[in-house]
């Protein structure tokens, strides 16, 4: 006696669950013009123009280079960011005075003979938030700034 089954699509889809998922279409060639402008001056991500094309994001980077389009800097617009030390206020860059009483803080430990770990873990105990408002300072964040300000000790 031979086994019969019958298994139908229907029993085993279920039409009100949707999944949402990206399907890219292979390599879409896509113009200069349209490059610069939704990644020039419209400031999208390479994701974001990949997403909008259902193409992949390194796809939309390899024809960005090919088209001779800079690539900007990883984490967004540098113009914006202000350096530790800094801060903006109408599109021009100022002291930060509360910034700068850290940084007389990190010169005076680093006088002390204090490495730089040593200096990062000093901030973190003492809770002071860092440019982006995290609560952990690095080691490198604390040498990159003291780098800058060399010349005070």
């Amino acid at each position: 006696m031979e086994r019969q089954t019958k298994h139908c699509a229907k029993s085993v889809l279920i039409p009100e669950i949707s999944i949402n998922t990206n399907t890219y279409i292979g390599k879409v060639e896509i113009p200069k013009d349209v490059f610069i402008q939704k990644y020039c001056s419209e400031g999208l991500s390479l994701r974001e123009i990949a997403t909008q094309f259902s193409s992949s994001k390194t796809t939309v980077r390899d024809q960005i280079i090919k088209h001779g389009i800079e690539l900007r800097n990883r984490g967004g617009n540098e113009f914006f960011k202000d350096r530790f030390g800094k801060r903006r206020k109408r599109y021009k860059t100022r002291k930060s005075l509360e910034e700068h009483k850290i940084i007389n803080i990190m010169i005076d430990m680093r006088r002390r003979g204090l490495s730089y770990r040593k200096i990062a873990e000093l901030l973190t105990d003492m809770k002071v938030p860092t440019k982006t408002g995290k609560k952990k300072w690095h080691n490198n964040v604390v040498r990159e700034i003291l780098n800058r300000f060399e010349s005070l000790f």
